[in-house]
């Protein structure tokens, strides 16, 4: 099977120690949110609420098999404005990589009337452990297969993370000629035809979460996020902040 994968890189030590400490602690002080499947903060989930300021959305948590929890920014680097640490973030991140890049990709839908269906293109998300996979399989985040624009960089936001506890990225080879079989992926109870051909995985890339790493990768690239192995502390959860960015045009 020929190994093609889209552009996927990672960078380490573009964001300041300073600044990674200020958004690992605006993050532990956000509402986070969920609309799948929720239940009643009193249960027995409750010890993975990540910190005490922490609250969900109708005070409820997600079920543990579902979907990542989120929490969102904004659509666009003015509304960066209300979250001064992440605008920081993003600034240092940009220059990094050569202020080539504006908030301007593909939205991501929270499915959340709560949040108004905003094309949110700025957000934090992130999982616990194995008991919340919180991936959706292999997906791209641009679907128009012509449009080479787009691409997605992700912040791994803790401060700590070992390679134990798992949560690595996944990026899969494309598979044109169907070789693998694998071209109706449903998404558990949700029933959703990714319809995508997925190549295997050892043919095509994987990143670790490392702390204060950022992932640069085409929006059209076939990937997923691993659940985090379950053996960390069960405080710590794995968050990365999201930009849906675009390549600015000459």
């Amino acid at each position: 099977m020929q190994n093609n994968l889209f552009d996927i890189n990672s960078y380490d030590g573009i964001v300041l120690p300073n600044t990674q400490k200020m958004v690992w602690e605006y993050l532990r002080h956000q509402e986070w949110h969920m609309w799948w499947n929720p239940v009643k903060i009193e249960s027995k989930l409750t010890k993975f609420v990540p910190a005490r300021n922490n609250t969900w959305l109708n005070s409820q948590v997600p079920t543990q098999s579902v979907a990542f929890h989120r929490c969102c920014f904004g659509c666009n680097e003015q509304d960066l404005n209300r979250h001064p640490i992440i605008k920081k973030l993003w600034e240092e991140i940009n220059a990094g990589l050569g202020n080539q890049y504006e908030i301007n990709g593909n939205p991501e839908d929270m499915f959340d009337t709560a949040l108004n269906n905003k094309e949110w293109r700025v957000y934090a998300n992130g999982s616990v452990s194995n008991l919340m996979p919180g991936t959706w399989g292999p997906h791209r985040d641009t679907v128009d297969m012509n449009d080479d624009s787009t691409v997605t960089i992700l912040y791994c936001a803790n401060l700590e993370w070992y390679p134990r506890w798992g949560g690595e990225f996944i990026f899969f080879p494309e598979d044109p000629d169907g070789l693998t079989g694998d071209h109706q992926q449903f998404n558990g109870q949700w029933q959703q035809n990714r319809g995508f051909n997925v190549g295997w995985a050892d043919q095509g890339k994987m990143i670790s979460p490392v702390p204060n790493r950022v992932i640069v990768y085409d929006g059209r690239a076939l990937h997923n996020c691993k659940a985090p192995a379950g053996m960390q502390p069960h405080e710590i959860q794995q968050w990365r902040v999201v930009f849906r960015a675009r390549r600015k045009t000459q």
